[in-house]
């Protein structure tokens, strides 16, 4: 069942009349109607969800979603009402945007308020949004809960990828995660590198800069893990969550608000020729501002040589790529407790 609403203003002049352009459009939907109301959203527009998505009750659906091109709009849960995507039997993400945040830099497509829980063994994760324009991307109030990949570019439960490369110098939307909880997702790949048990942000090309914003987010129970020796720059990283950006130049990523316990990032058994980081949080070639953000319990696999292991609560280094700029990191009033790397040798160990 789906309720729309559009207002539009009609116009007199003397014996004509016209239409004013209309206004963002409200719809409340179901599951089963979903889809059709994705479909026709325009940037500006807000989709309520009033129940949870399954396999068996959202239509031809099967519980899994794509957003149009260009997404502008809002997609929300109604209050009380359990709202989100339950990825039980479903195959690929319960929902994947191939192009989000519309075409002008005050645009923005923003998930929020919903539920996201048990969609395993998917290759990109329960939800993959990907910028293909200056518009931005915000997800607020979010649920993440026991999701899992199994691919190495991928995230356990968000993954944000910034594809936007213009070839010069423009303003940029930027990508924000606020208020939201992973808990008990994971990544784990049989071979290669392994990142965002929780989340994973990809940020910035050469020509941009588009700013990163994670506030007030728990990431508890988060966990990334590769079966094989992995050596290259982009290894273990990120327990619970991973902002990289793999520009040459730096970006910038302001933190506030965030608790990290108990992630982990983690080899298979006996593999410790590997490169582990992050074991709450890994960030790479990103200028981090960081305030009132807490690690506690979080732990890394101590790398042997061959390998690295930096940072079991938080790991920050430059870009993979050769960087123009260095990485700058502040932080104030960060707490961390408790946090371990595993095993290794003192040589191939920081942190």
């Amino acid at each position: 069942m789906r309720a729309r609403i559009r207002t539009a203003g009609l116009v007199a002049l003397g014996a004509l009349a016209f239409a004013a352009p209309a206004h963002a459009m409200s719809e409340t939907t179901n599951c089963a109607g979903l889809q059709a109301a994705l479909n026709q959203a325009v940037a500006g527009d807000t989709i309520t969800l009033d129940e949870m998505c399954t396999k068996s009750n959202s239509s031809t659906s099967n519980g899994a979603f794509t957003l149009p091109a260009n997404a502008a709009f809002t997609l929300t849960g109604q209050a009380g009402s359990g709202a989100g995507f339950d990825g039980t039997g479903v195959t690929g993400s319960v929902l994947y945007g191939a192009s989000v945040g519309g075409t002008t830099s005050t645009s923005t497509f923003t998930l929020s308020s919903l539920t996201v829980q048990n969609n395993t063994g998917t290759t990109l994760g329960p939800i993959k949004l990907v910028t293909t324009g200056p518009g931005g991307v915000t997800v607020q109030s979010m649920k993440f809960i026991n999701n899992s990949a199994v691919q190495a570019v991928s995230a356990g439960g968000l993954y944000v990828d910034e594809t936007y490369c213009p070839g010069s110098t423009m303003t940029t939307g930027p990508i924000t995660l606020t208020g939201s909880t992973f808990t008990g997702n994971s990544v784990a790949v049989t071979t290669g590198f392994a990142l965002g048990g929780g989340a994973t942000i990809f940020a910035g090309c050469n020509a941009t800069t588009r700013p990163v914003m994670v506030t007030n987010n728990v990431f508890s129970g988060n966990h990334v893990a590769s079966g094989a020796a992995t050596t290259t720059f982009l290894g273990i990283l990120g327990g619970g969550l991973a902002v990289i950006n793999d520009a040459s130049s730096t970006e910038p990523l302001t933190q506030s608000g965030n608790t990290f316990t108990g992630n982990s990032a983690t080899g298979a058994s006996g593999v410790t020729t590997a490169n582990y980081g992050g074991g709450g949080e890994w960030i790479g070639g990103m200028n981090l501002s960081s305030t009132n953000d807490t690690f506690i319990g979080n732990t890394a696999t101590g790398a042997t040589s061959g390998g690295w292991t930096y940072g079991a609560g938080l790991g920050i280094v430059n870009s993979s790529c050769t960087p123009t700029t260095h990485t700058v990191g502040t932080a104030t009033q960060l707490i961390s407790a408790g946090n371990a790397v595993t095993g290794g040798t003192p040589a191939n160990v920081d942190g």
